[in-house]
C-alpha cells in the first residue's frame, strides 16, 4: 500500500474539505492527512471522502480496499519541534514563485510550467540551497504536492501570514520629477529588466478584481531594494500625519515581485496576479468578500 502523507497544523473543516479537493486528482496511494489536532468534524469530512487521517494526538484512521485501520495509537512526542514556514524573503519568494507559476492561464501539465529550483533562487534572489530548503519544508508541510504543485489555497494562506509591506508615504507624487524614475531605474517601459510595479488597489483592479473601486487617490508602488525607497523619501518628502499622501511606496515582499511585472493595460507593470490577491487579503474589510468573488479573467485562481 502506497502512502501520499499530507502534513498540516490544526485542520479545520473548511481546510478538509480543501484537502479533499486537492487529492482527488493526484494518482496512486493512499491519502493520509498527518495533523497534531483534527477535531471531530474534519474527521467526519476526511472519512467520507476516504482520506485517511492521523491525528498526532493519539488517533489513526486508514481505509484502503480491504484494510481498515481505526485506532488509538501512541501520541507524538509532544516536545517534537514543529516546522515553520520558512523565515524571510527565501520563504516568501519561493511560495510566490510557485504560485505565480500556478496560477498562468495556461491548460499545459505542471511539469511544463514549473519552474526549477534555480529558476526561483534566481527570481527571489536567493541562493539555490535557501530557495531547495524551503520547497523541502513546504512538501513537508503538506503545501506541496508529490510533482512540485502548489497545494492551493493552502499555500497562498500561508504565505499571506508573512506577507508584510512596510508602506511609506510620499508628500509628493512618483512622477513630480519626471527624471526620477529614469534614474531609478524604475524600467517602466522594459519588463525584462527589474523595475517598480503598480500594487494594491490600482492593481487589484488591472487584473479586474470586483468590488475594487479603480486607480484612484494615491497608488501603491513596489520598489527592489531600500536605496530606492530611501531616495524616493528624500527627495518627494514624507506627508505628515493627518495629511493625504501623493503616493504610497514599499519595498516590494521578495524581487520576485519586480522581476515579474505585468502589462495590464494601464500606463506602468502591474505586480503579478498573485501579489495583488495577497495584498487584498490583507484587506480585512473587504479582502475576504473580493477573493471569494474574485474569479481572474486571466489565470487561475489560487486562493
Amino acid at each position: 500500500m502506497l502512502v501520499r502523507p499530507i502534513t498540516r497544523s490544526v485542520l479545520s473543516a473548511g481546510r478538509a474539505q480543501d484537502v479533499v479537493r486537492a487529492v482527488a486528482d493526484e494518482g496512486p496511494g493512499v491519502p493520509v492527512v498527518i495533523a497534531e489536532k483534527i477535531p471531530a468534524a474534519a474527521r467526519d469530512v476526511l472519512t467520507r471522502a476516504g482520506v485517511g487521517w492521523f491525528d498526532r494526538r493519539g488517533h489513526l484512521r486508514v481505509h484502503a480496499g480491504g484494510l481498515l485501520i481505526d485506532a488509538d495509537v501512541p501520541a507524538a512526542p509532544a516536545n517534537a519541534p514543529p516546522v515553520a514556514f520558512p523565515s524571510g524573503r527565501t520563504g516568501v519568494g519561493t511560495a510566490l514563485a510557485l504560485l505565480i507559476a500556478a496560477s498562468l492561464p495556461s491548460d499545459a501539465d505542471w511539469a511544463s510550467v514549473a519552474p526549477t529550483v534555480s529558476e526561483i533562487a534566481d527570481l527571489a534572489g536567493v541562493a539555490v540551497s535557501g530557495a531547495s530548503t524551503a520547497m523541502k519544508t513546504f512538501r513537508s508541510l503538506g503545501y506541496l504536492n508529490g510533482d512540485g504543485r502548489p497545494v492551493v489555497p493552502d499555500l497562498f494562506w500561508a504565505t499571506v501570514e508573512h506577507w508584510a509591506p512596510r508602506w511609506v508615504s510620499l508628500a509628493q507624487p512618483i512622477d513630480a520629477d519626471s527624471r526620477l524614475a529614469v534614474r531609478l531605474d524604475a524600467n517602466l517601459d522594459d519588463l525584462d529588466a527589474l523595475g517598480w510595479c503598480v500594487a494594491g488597489d490600482a492593481a487589484a483592479a488591472a487584473w479586474q478584481a470586483p468590488t475594487v473601486g479603480g486607480d484612484v487617490g494615491a497608488r501603491q508602488w513596489y520598489v527592489p531594494s531600500l536605496d530606492v525607497l530611501d531616495t524616493l523619501r528624500w527627495t518627494l518628502g514624507e506627508s505628515n500625519p493627518g495629511e493625504r499622501a501623493a503616493a504610497f511606496v514599499a519595498v516590494a515582499p521578495t524581487p520576485v515581485l519586480c522581476r515579474r511585472r505585468i502589462d495590464r493595460g494601464i500606463d506602468a507593470p502591474v505586480e503579478p496576479l498573485v501579489a495583488a490577491a495577497l495584498d487584498l487579503a490583507l484587506d480585512q474589510a473587504r479582502g475576504p468578500e473580493t477573493l471569494e468573488s474574485w474569479a481572474p479573467d486571466s489565470g487561475h485562481r489560487v486562493w
